[in-house]
């Protein structure tokens, strides 16, 4: 897979954020995940992780007290969670997840120069997105620190 070269400026997650994850989540307090960015709205919240091991992220149980306790602090309805990697175009695959179907690289265009990034949807995908998909898209342009435009496919 091409990597590209990472354009942003990663400061980690803010304070109170790694905070929470390290109280909460086992898996953070132990070091086998690393929270490497987030972001959040006033409802939602959007975090990356990278393993320090070799398991996959995803056996984070999303409906663990922990992550219902930081959810309540935060005073957020939805935390996703999210594996972290530095390929550009697969880190907003992971951010924004799955909108009428598996999202793939290959539907991702970016202008490194312009921090713009443009994600092709099947057109019938695009014209029926929800406002929790609007959201975390929003939130997936914050973590990823470029503006994410949801296109529908042929334009």
């Amino acid at each position: 897979m091409h990597q590209r070269r990472r354009f942003w400026q990663q400061a980690g997650p803010e304070p109170l954020i790694h905070k929470l994850f390290n109280e909460h989540v086992p898996e953070v307090a132990t070091g086998e995940l690393q929270v490497v960015a987030a972001a959040r709205d006033k409802q939602s919240l959007l975090a990356a992780l990278r393993s320090t091991t070799s398991e996959d992220p995803a056996f984070v149980d999303l409906g663990s007290s922990g992550l219902c306790r930081i959810g309540m602090e935060l005073q957020l309805t939805t935390i996703w969670l999210i594996l972290w990697t530095e390929d550009v175009a697969s880190l907003i695959v992971n951010a924004i997840g799955q909108i009428g179907g598996a999202l793939a690289e290959s539907q991702v265009r970016l202008d490194d120069s312009m921090f713009k990034a443009w994600v092709e949807l099947d057109r019938s995908a695009f014209f029926e997105l929800s406002e929790k998909q609007q959201a975390r898209t929003r939130l997936a342009s914050q973590l990823v620190g470029m503006e994410i435009q949801l296109v529908p496919s042929g334009s």
